[in-house]
């Protein structure tokens, strides 16, 4: 019998299939981050976050979420 396991997670940061890349501008002190989904063939989950509050709650999309 397979075994399921729910998690409860606000965003996908708390996820372990995201990655994130460095978002790179002409600014050196600007440190922005783009997110990525790798289940989803590395579909942009969000783009340009500077602080952790800006990221998005887990997309409608994400084929991981339970209705």
């Amino acid at each position: 019998m397979p075994t399921t396991i729910h998690l409860s997670i606000k965003n996908c940061t708390e996820c372990p299939y995201h990655k994130s890349e460095r978002h790179w501008t002409s600014d050196s002190w600007e440190h922005a981050y783009d997110y990525f989904c790798q289940i989803s063939f590395n579909k942009p989950i969000a783009t340009y976050i500077e602080w952790p509050s800006e990221m998005p709650d887990v997309p409608d999309w994400c084929p991981l979420r339970v209705k």
